[in-house]
Parts: C-alpha cells; sequence; structure tokens
C-alpha cells in the first residue's frame, strides 16, 4: 500500500468513525462538526506519517511509538474541543472513545488485508 492512499484511507475511515462517534455523544452542531473534521484533518495525517517514518527507522514493536501518538492526538483533540467546541460536553471522553474505536477498525483492518 503506497503512504498516498495509506494517509488517504486512513483520513477516510477515521473521519466517518468519528463523526459515528460524535452523533452517539449527541454532537450534532454544524460548527462542532467543523471542529471535529478540522481536528481529525491536523492529527490523522500527522500521526500516519510519523508512524510511517518510525517504521522505517525503528526496528521495535508498532506499540512502542503508537501508544505514545495516540495519547498526544487524544490530549490535543480534547484540547481543541475543550477550547472552541459549542455543544461538545465531555471533550475527553469523546476525543478517547472517537480516537480508540478509530485506532481499532485502523489496526482491525490492517490484519484482514
Amino acid at each position: 500500500m503506497t503512504y498516498v492512499y495509506s494517509v488517504l484511507l486512513s483520513l477516510l475511515l477515521t473521519l466517518i468513525i468519528e463523526l459515528s462517534v460524535a452523533c452517539l455523544f449527541g454532537i450534532n452542531k454544524r460548527e462542532d462538526i467543523l471542529l471535529i473534521l478540522t481536528a481529525n484533518i491536523l492529527t490523522n495525517p500527522a500521526v500516519v506519517t510519523a508512524s510511517f517514518v518510525m517504521k522505517k527507522v525503528i526496528y521495535a514493536p508498532v506499540y512502542y511509538w503508537q501508544i505514545p501518538f495516540e495519547t498526544a492526538v487524544v490530549i490535543v483533540e480534547c484540547l481543541l474541543y475543550s477550547k472552541f467546541g459549542k455543544n461538545i460536553k465531555r471533550p475527553f471522553a469523546y476525543s478517547a472513545a472517537a480516537n480508540a474505536i478509530s485506532y481499532s477498525a485502523g489496526v482491525l483492518i490492517s490484519f484482514i488485508f
């Protein structure tokens, strides 16, 4: 799988999953949906790129860097949702749940394909 394809597929799946989780959290204001889209457009390609580079440079289990990367994403997104969200009542819970589900789906897909 090429790098560009990986980034685009990861971003598309992340947006679908995280917007679905937003619905479950009752997040439906246009401004909040745009904030979630923006946060993921900023964080997802950065993490996919960093992970891609780490796989080429460091010969260690992927979780050595993936856990810190995903933790950083949850924190950054939580801060964005806390500061700019209009109707995101539990920004940490939403960010943690959305990212956990999104990451788990990515792992599952990578095992299938």
